[in-house]
């Protein structure tokens, strides 16, 4: 990474954006230089298919490291707070999430030892299904909002248009909230015959209603001069749900198959 920071004198300006018509500060100079680590642990449990009941468990227990991945679909600015001690930005990765379980099961009614008729055919060909996931949040960092004096220095407290956290803060200290979701489905098969079934089926989203946090604010501080003024809203939630885990939901469907 190379930057040019500080301030400038307009000649010295004028001459460098004549050569870099969108330099606006400072050049970054993009490389594939990050260190990763991963270290995990994964246990799987399945159960086939079987006696109506099928069944699979996972969980994951690790640790990602990094000195300031990103996952981008072009090219940015820098990322680093100094791209001249990339060491510094050394931590928990950003995709880091420590542990993480899924549960998931199918079980079909068992009615095939029914003596009446009647009832059995009232109760024959339901099946309950259902996923349970829990997971612990990923980690982000602490911001600053606003810009130093002198004027002039932009893009990040440096200048160099990296992470904007205070300089006596470590990358990625802080947590956001995990998640806790069940879903839950109720399905009837209904035969008329070999070839034309009708299928009920009854989903339930999030069933517990759980509040599941997607967005913190993450601005601990306002710069002004060079003064940092704590923020009292920081770390308090500024987004609940996405289009995987939003408020319990419910859906009825049907499926007619010939």
């Amino acid at each position: 990474m190379i930057a040019i920071v500080g301030n400038r004198d307009a000649a010295f300006d004028g001459r460098l954006k004549n050569c870099f018509p969108l330099l606006d500060g400072y050049l970054t100079a993009v490389e594939s230089v990050v260190n990763t680590w991963y270290n995990g642990l994964v246990i799987q449990a399945k159960k086939r298919f079987s006696k109506g009941f099928q069944m699979q468990a996972g969980f994951t227990w690790s640790k990602a490291q990094d000195d300031d991945q990103n996952s981008i679909t072009f090219t940015s600015t820098n990322t680093p707070m100094n791209p001249l001690d990339l060491k510094r930005d050394y931590s928990l990765s950003d995709f880091d999430q420590r542990r993480r379980f899924t549960l998931s099961g199918v079980w079909q009614l068992p009615t095939q030892n029914i003596q009446s008729k009647t009832l059995r055919r009232v109760v024959n060909g339901f099946q309950l299904s259902g996923i349970l996931t829990l997971a612990d949040g990923r980690p982000y960092s602490g911001t600053v909002s606003g810009n130093p004096s002198p004027a002039g220095i932009q893009g990040g407290l440096l200048g160099v248009g990296a992470s904007s956290r205070a300089p006596f803060l470590g990358r990625n200290t802080f947590t956001n909230p995990g998640v806790a979701n069940a879903d839950a489905r109720l399905a009837r098969e209904i035969k008329f015959t070999e070839r034309m079934r009708l299928q009920l089926i009854f989903e339930a989203f999030n069933v517990t209603n759980r509040v599941q946090v997607t967005g913190i604010n993450t601005t601990q501080y306002n710069i002004r001069s060079l003064t940092l003024f704590p923020r009292t809203d920081f770390q308090t939630i500024s987004a609940a749900g996405t289009n995987l885990f939003g408020p319990r939901q419910l859906q009825l469907g049907a499926r007619f198959s010939f």
